[in-house]
């Protein structure tokens, strides 16, 4: 039974780096930042929006009404990712 609720839960953990694989990379999402928003905004103001747990939709709705130009492939990385690089920087 034991064994049995261990796979279940290793099962139940990798389900987000599925999605994040088929939803986009890590270098996918920086590539999104340097050349669709890091034109307007320092690296350190995005990352601190992430670090403050700001919401990625309101974000994003607000960035594209001033100009910006976010595919929805961008969107949908940039939410899979939203806060993880913070943690996997070099």
């Amino acid at each position: 039974m034991r064994l049995f609720a261990l796979l279940v839960l290793m099962l139940l953990l990798s389900v987000p780096l599925v999605r994040a694989a088929n939803d986009g990379t890590v270098d996918e999402y920086r590539k999104i930042i340097a050349s669709r928003c890091s034109s307007c905004h320092e690296v350190n103001r995005i990352e601190k929006a992430m670090a403050d747990g700001r919401n990625v939709d309101e974000i994003l709705t607000k960035m594209v009404k001033m100009g910006a130009e976010l595919t929805p492939r961008d969107k949908s990385v940039l939410g899979i990712f939203w806060g993880s690089p913070l943690k996997e920087k070099p």
